[in-house]
């Protein structure tokens, strides 16, 4: 298991950025038609990046499967802010010198770059409230990268323009000008609007059914591919031996185990065995069931010989319960059955169930409700930060609600292609508040100031929108199939967001 861990943090943080940069800049220059366009946007990222992990060395921040994946997050995010500033300037260099250029169009987007920044950063930030450490670090490490990449965006890219000369194809602007980018017929967005007004309507309406089935799961085997070395050992482990991951059932007492007490756990233990989930057990009981070798004697010899140590420590005897499954719903509801059949034992027998399934399961839980609580406070200071911008409800409502939409939409898709909702997929929904307030901002912002948002706005949206879908996408190749589902159900959940704000937001 570590050298698949091992050979995926290496993947994410040395094979993937180079691509995903080269993969960004192939798509930008279908929208600029140059060179050193398409590629300062990527550019600022990467340094962002780089920046962002001399800092984890710096301050120690220990590279694993999650922080690892920090620079991939920042190289497919961050270049939408770089993105929106050059197509500006392009604009603007088709009438006024490089200079005077580069100040109006840091001028016109400076606010809602900052703006989106403030809104992604908050959406990684809300990691804070989960109870695992490494996704705190994630949280940290992408939320200082996002504003690192400003300095990138509003400092680096102004030098290399001045420095490159760049300048604008004559026939950049006729063509943009035309939408010919625009795979919609925003012509006929009208009806486009009133097809998508109604599919959200039947969504909200069966998600009132659908959302509920969403499974709340969690096996840490499923975070590696079918094909993997973990997954082929769990198998046939599996297969072989009818068991990979064990559940354990401790039972206590404060005075020396008896005979009687035997008498009382093999009775137990058969019972156990009984259950169509279990494929057997491993315990001292063992000793007396196939040697008639009696458990005080078995407590006695254990006092001085440590292979026992296993079975019996003192006045607790540990039973080993094979079960042929993983995930911790499973062993959750087995977990409840042994104890319903304890519950028939001595008083003096104490008995506990345990087993890393059961605290998995528990943390499991305890990250749902953090995240819960994060989703929340990051709507929240969406919408208070929109009020705060556009000074009315109205305005502020239809900002927020291609988020809102995008969000019962990612917890649909996750219930209908059965996708569990655990710990590294509750990330999501926060990551897609965070990315779609961005067109939101960008489009509000148009209107705001009377900005064609058609010509202007929604290409450089959708050119973004496909640089995001396409690199999350990639991350569907990552030898984990954990950073698989989540590029996957953001890569859906962007695409949906796209369209909820150009449709809502643009019209």
């Amino acid at each position: 298991m570590d050298f698949e861990i091992d050979r995926a943090v290496w993947i994410l943080s040395m094979i993937y950025p180079p691509l995903l940069f080269l993969l960004i800049c192939g798509i930008y220059y279908l929208r600029f038609r140059n060179v050193i366009a398409a590629i300062l946007p990527p550019l600022s990222a990467i340094l962002a990046s780089i920046w962002v992990y001399e800092l984890m060395g710096i301050v120690g921040i220990p590279l694993n499967i999650l922080t690892a994946s920090a620079g991939v997050f920042l190289i497919i995010i961050t270049p939408a802010y770089g993105l929106h500033y050059v197509d500006r300037l392009m604009v603007h260099l088709r009438r006024f010198p490089v200079n005077i250029a580069i100040k109006k169009a840091t001028k016109d987007e400076w606010r809602p770059i900052f703006l989106s920044a403030i809104t992604t950063a908050l959406a990684f930030l809300s990691f804070l409230f989960t109870p695992l450490e490494a996704f705190r670090q994630l949280g940290i490490i992408v939320s200082i990268g996002i504003f690192l990449s400003l300095v990138a965006v509003f400092v680096v890219i102004p030098m290399v323009v001045v420095i490159a000369n760049l300048r604008l194809r004559n026939d950049l602007g006729s063509r943009w000008d035309q939408g010919r980018w625009c795979f919609i017929n925003f012509g006929k967005k009208k009806y486009w609007r009133y097809g998508f007004i109604i599919a959200s309507l039947i969504m909200l309406i069966t998600s009132i059914w659908i959302i509920p089935r969403l499974e709340v799961n969690f096996d840490s085997f499923s975070y590696f591919r079918g094909n993997s070395q973990v997954r082929l050992a769990a198998q046939k482990a599996i297969k072989d031996f009818g068991w990979a991951i064990p559940l354990y059932v401790v039972v206590e007492k404060t005075s020396p185990f008896t005979m009687e007490d035997q008498k009382h756990l093999i009775n137990f233990v058969e019972k156990i065995e009984k259950l169509k989930e279990v494929t057997g057990t491993i315990s001292a009981l063992d000793f007396w069931r196939y040697y008639s070798i009696p458990l005080p004697l078995v407590q006695v010899l254990s006092r001085a010989t440590d292979q026992l140590s296993d079975f019996l420590i003192g006045n607790t005897l540990k039973i080993t319960v094979k079960a042929p499954f993983t995930d911790s719903k499973s062993f959750q509801r087995l977990a409840e059955k042994i104890r319903s059949i304890g519950s028939s034992l001595p008083q003096d027998l104490h008995l506990h169930v345990a087993g890393e399934p059961l605290a998995m399961a528990s943390l499991n839980e305890k990250v749902m409700q953090s995240q819960v609580n994060s989703v929340i406070f990051t709507l929240l200071f969406i919408f208070a930060l929109m009020l705060v911008i556009f000074k009315k409800l109205p305005r502020s409502f239809l900002a927020v609600s291609p988020v809102m939409l995008t969000l019962i939409f990612n917890f649909y898709f996750m219930s209908v292609t059965g996708i569990w909702l655990e710990i590294s997929t509750s990330i999501v929904a926060s990551i897609l508040a965070g990315l779609v307030i961005d067109y939101s901002i960008h489009l509000m912002e148009a209107k705001k100031y009377g900005i064609e948002a058609e010509k202007q706005v929604i290409p450089v949206i959708i050119s973004n929108s496909m640089g995001l879908i396409l690199g999350f996408l990639t991350m569907t190749l990552s030898p984990m199939a954990l950073y698989a589902r989540l590029g996957i159900l953001i890569a859906v959940g962007i695409g949906f967001g796209t369209l909820s704000a150009i449709l809502l937001v643009g019209g």
